[in-house]
This record gives C-alpha cells, structure tokens and sequence, in this order.
C-alpha cells in the first residue's frame, strides 16, 4: 500500500455516520433545575470509546486468566496493535463498500485491507478473541 498526502490509513473502522448512531440519554443540573435530552452519538464520537471498552474488557478478561494488559509499547512491543492484527476476520468484519469522500479509490472502501475501513469492524467476541491472545 501506497503512503497517502490525503488522510492517515486506519487499522480499524466503524460507521462513522453520526445520523446512524445510538441514542444518548443526557441529565444534569443547572442554575438549580435538572435538565433533560435525547440526542444522537455517532463517529468518532461512539466508536472511540466503544474501541477503548473493547480493549477494557479484554484486559479484564487477560487480568482474570493472569495475563499481561494489552500494550501500546512494553517489553514485549506493541501488544495491542499486534493483536488486532492477528485477529483475522473471524472477529474483525471486512467492509468491502461505501466512501468517506471524493478522492476515489482513496476514499472507497473494497474487498481487504483498505484505507477507509482498514482492516474492518469489530464482531462480537472480539474481546474474548484479544484476551486469549497470548
């Protein structure tokens, strides 16, 4: 794969279209009066953080076996990222269409590795799968 000037390459994906998210239920208190609102997460915005809880949860799961935490560097390199890597697409599901722009097959998702979607998005199990990596 070509280095790209347009955009970084992902290593994992989600529907990054806010107008597809999940409904968010918000309270707090202000000036004395308690407020409510519905309103809709989606993008970077929802898949950030449901990544890091994938993550959490494996290291949970690694911490109850007696594993090491995944890492983004320790003395064993770059656990977390080496194993997303490894995890094939029994956990990770290819996007193989749609665009994130007007740059063609830069901004087109296709069969494999692409730099829209990466490598895909997650499948349930996905943190069972990095906890049992070694």
């Amino acid at each position: 794969m070509q280095p790209s000037p347009l955009r970084a390459t992902p290593d994992v994906s989600f529907v990054a279209d806010p107008a597809t998210g999940v409904p968010v239920y918000l309270t707090m208190t202000y000036g004395g009066a308690s407020h409510s609102v519905w309103f809709k997460v989606g993008g970077t915005s929802l898949s950030a953080p449901i990544w890091g809880a994938i993550i959490a949860s494996a290291d949970q799961l690694r911490a109850t076996a007696g594993k090491p935490h995944l890492a983004s560097d320790g003395p064993d390199g770059d656990t977390a990222h080496t194993d997303v890597y490894a995890l094939g697409s029994s956990y990770l599901r290819d996007i193989t269409a749609g665009s994130n722009g007007r740059c063609g097959a830069e901004c087109t998702a296709g069969p494999g590795y692409d730099t829209v979607t990466g490598l895909g998005s997650p499948t349930a199990g996905v943190d069972g799968a990095l906890a049992a990596m070694k």
